[in-house]
């Protein structure tokens, strides 16, 4: 799966929740509405600064929009908060990493955060966290690279893009773009 790698100014954590409702109307004109799913789904808004000496950028994230079909397809997205460092090297290969704090990260499955994200020199890899003890968290797919202790470790999640995009209109003229996003379940 691929992941978003483009490093928001500002990140909303307002978080913004919305519950999938079926909404129709009934033969005699009622509104009928069910609930598709008791789990609510987080949103997040990434603010971007466009760099005023070239539009690649904007014509990255719309390269990466398109390659998704738009809102229809998911992806990884890490929180780039920082939340903890790698206490210890990791080798690529390893299904193990350990961590200075292993708090926001959980290994129940479908629960929010139980991906972590590696950065290293702007390549990005994900794994879903399977096991947590201490601060050594095992992960389900070894990392293809070896990180050294230090490198920052992010939680991510899987997401789709909440709004349509169009080229060449993402920013507005204060050069700043708002990118929402919402969690799949």
């Amino acid at each position: 799966m691929y992941i978003f790698k483009w490093k928001p100014i500002k990140i909303n954590w307002k978080d913004e929740t919305s519950f999938p409702v079926l909404i129709s109307t009934s033969i005699g004109g009622y509104e009928q509405r069910k609930l598709k799913s008791e789990r609510s789904r987080r949103i997040w808004t990434y603010t971007f600064k466009k760099r005023v000496e070239s539009d690649a950028f904007e014509e990255e994230i719309m390269d990466f929009y398109e390659a998704r079909k738009g809102v229809y397809g998911s992806f990884y997205l890490p929180s780039f908060m920082q939340e903890t460092k790698l206490s210890d090297d990791y080798t690529a290969g390893q299904t193990t990493i350990s961590v200075n704090s292993s708090t926001k990260f959980t290994d129940t499955k479908g629960e929010r955060g139980n991906y972590l994200c590696i950065e290293k020199s702007g390549e990005f890899e994900v794994s879903r966290i399977t096991d947590i003890s201490g601060n050594v968290i095992t992960i389900e797919t070894a990392f293809n690279n070896s990180y050294s202790s230090g490198s920052y470790v992010h939680r991510a999640y899987k997401v789709r893009f909440l709004d349509s995009l169009e080229r060449n209109s993402i920013f507005n003229v204060a050069y700043t773009a708002e990118i929402k996003f919402q969690e799949v379940l």
